[in-house]
């Protein structure tokens, strides 16, 4: 009772959060001049792939840019551009502020940043890939410093989820780090209640189980063991507590019909029926009661309880650092009522966008209204079809990204999503989805055989690709000022 009770109230203060001011930028449909072939996951097979010409931009199609790379003499250790007329405090660590309609990250010197990540930044996830980049490079270590080196060449200031903090952080100018915790992944897991641990994990009814007593205990082992030891590390970005926890708009009807016989389950049906209870006036509450009103409210309830536990522990082990959400994805930057309860609690949104080949602006738009809070893009990615024709193990059919034609059409997607992220106000970051290709000797993972890294099986680099990357990354705040002016 006490937690649906807590969160009546709670909701009434937080539906008037957000930010209804917050307006983007118009986009000029001409500068899209370029057609790229993009199929979907769904539509990639081989030489039987379907593609779709899509219109697209780069650098090149902007009217009125002056391209221009000199601003990477002005960036400090994080990132940061020191441009003193923009300098906010220097609090020592990271923080986000909106200035002049903008948001930006605000870095440990006080200058303002814009975060260009790289995500699964590891030696392979598997023995293979390992022995590869051992034998090329010497060592871990010798492995782990070159490629912060080269990520730093290319333009990228930090590393997304899925990084080892503990091989990183004492390299010679360190990356800005982040890390993924898998609380309520973990929680599940422990419990018996998760039923996949893919990239989006799982768990019975789509229930997180965030009201039992026992998942604030275990978030505060995890919290307590990872967090703390980096409370004081500059280098540090935020942390993530999970990546793409359920999100299935029936969470409250599954709830009901949980068995209440099992211990598992109890909390999250008692907390149910108590909602409808309160909502209803109705003891004898049945799924014919349940509106869609109440199912997108009751999730909103859900993830409250989530951050409400979670949040003070990471504030309490580590005062100084950003709390950056789950990694949300899918539908749930559409869903206003998720939003505002994550712009409630967190410092920034993190959601891994796929599905669009550019960003919508009135989807991003309407997050930054509704939460009041910034975003960083998690996820994102294309796959070239040109690595299956060179290895026909390398299918490209897993995973949620594009699948264009070659590293060429990558490299194009990779400015055009970007440049659209830009625009987007209230976008302080992008990851890009990842380091290293899927191993294709690795079978029955749902992440197998495709082309999603920067380097290939062997540590070889894309060059086509990172040539677009570092052209765009290496002008990111001219470009974002061309846009802000226009």
């Amino acid at each position: 009772m006490n937690d649906v009770t807590a969160w009546l109230a709670r909701w009434e203060e937080i539906k008037k959060g957000g930010d209804p001011s917050f307006e983007q930028i118009d986009k000029d449909e001409s500068e899209y001049s370029i057609m790229v072939d993009v199929a979907s996951a769904g539509n990639t097979n081989g030489y039987d792939t379907k593609y779709t010409a899509r219109p697209t931009r780069t650098i090149s199609t902007l009217k009125g840019y002056k391209a221009s790379t000199a601003e990477v003499a002005k960036y400090d250790q994080y990132g940061g551009l020191m441009d003193e007329s923009m300098k906010q405090e220097a609090t020592g660590y990271f923080y986000v502020k909106k200035i002049d309609g903008r948001w930006w990250n605000i870095d440990p010197l006080g200058y303002p940043m814009f975060r260009t990540a790289m995500v699964s930044v590891a030696m392979g996830s598997s023995a293979t890939q390992k022995e590869y980049l051992l034998e090329k490079y010497g060592s871990t270590e010798k492995w782990a410093q070159e490629t912060t080196d080269r990520l730093k060449e290319l333009g990228f200031n930090s590393f997304g989820g899925w990084c080892s903090i503990k091989t990183f952080i004492d390299n010679e100018n360190p990356l800005n780090q982040t890390q993924i915790l898998n609380i309520a992944s973990g929680y599940t897991t422990s419990i018996g209640t998760c039923i996949t641990g893919t990239g989006s994990f799982t768990v019975e009814g789509n229930v997180i189980p965030s009201f039992d007593p026992d998942f604030a205990t275990y978030s505060e082992g995890i919290i307590a063991n990872t967090v703390k030891p980096y409370a004081n590390s500059p280098e540090i970005y935020g942390w993530m507590s999970d990546n793409e926890p359920p999100r299935s708009q029936n969470a409250l009807d599954n709830a009901l019909m949980f068995d209440t016989s099992d211990a598992r389950l109890i909390y999250s049906y008692a907390t149910a029926w108590t909602f409808m209870y309160l909502k209803t006036g109705k003891a004898d509450v049945s799924l014919a009661d349940i509106t869609d009103e109440l199912r997108y409210e009751f999730r909103a309830m859900m993830y409250d309880k989530y951050f409400s536990v979670i949040v003070p522990l990471i504030k309490k082990y580590d005062p100084n650092h950003m709390y950056m959400g789950c990694r949300f994805h899918g539908n749930n930057f559409q869903e206003e009522y998720m939003m505002r309860v994550a712009g409630y609690w967190c410092d920034v949104i993190t959601y891994n966008y796929y599905g669009a080949w550019d960003a919508d602006f009135e989807l991003v738009s309407n997050q930054v209204k509704w939460a009041g809070k910034p975003f960083v893009i998690t996820e994102w990615y294309a796959k070239g079809m040109d690595v299956w024709e060179a290895d026909n193990r390398m299918t490209n059919k897993s995973g949620a990204g594009w699948t264009v034609k070659d590293q060429n059409a990558r490299g194009q997607f990779y400015q055009n999503f970007a440049l659209s992220l830009f625009e987007c106000k209230g976008c302080v970051g992008f990851d890009w989805f990842k380091y290293i290709d899927n191993d294709p000797e690795k079978q029955g993972s749902y992440d197998e055989n495709s082309n999603k890294g920067i380097v290939n099986n062997y540590g070889e680099e894309y060059t086509v690709l990172t040539d677009y990357m570092k052209e765009l990354n290496d002008q990111k705040y001219n470009l974002i000022k061309f846009f802000d002016e226009r």
